[in-house]
């Protein structure tokens, strides 16, 4: 069996609500499904107000090393989560920063 055949007999996400194949979804609709249909372990940043921050390259706040192994290219970028995710002791910096 094809990996679309497959797909098609059991796919990954069930198919519900079932106007979301509609071609013509809503606009409604598209932000219900985003909020409810993905699950969120925090609020997103823009729940609230962040000064002194914008546009900033989170690259530049990493400190003592960082929480994860190198990825296949031998890199260690900051993922979206990170602030929430990694230990105090490689983000204080940005930590107090956000304090100010």
């Amino acid at each position: 069996m094809t990996a679309y055949a497959q797909l098609a007999a059991s796919p990954v996400f069930h198919m519900n609500p079932t106007a979301m194949n509609s071609p013509t979804i809503s606009q409604t609709l598209q932000n219900e499904l985003l909020a409810k249909g993905i699950p969120a372990l925090s609020p997103p940043c823009g729940a609230g107000t962040v000064t002194g921050l914008n546009n900033e390259n989170m690259e530049g706040w990493k400190r003592n090393g960082w929480g994860r192994p190198p990825d296949a290219n031998n890199q260690t970028p900051w993922l979206h989560s990170d602030i929430k995710n990694m230990a105090f002791f490689y983000i204080y910096e940005l930590f107090n920063e956000m304090l100010k």
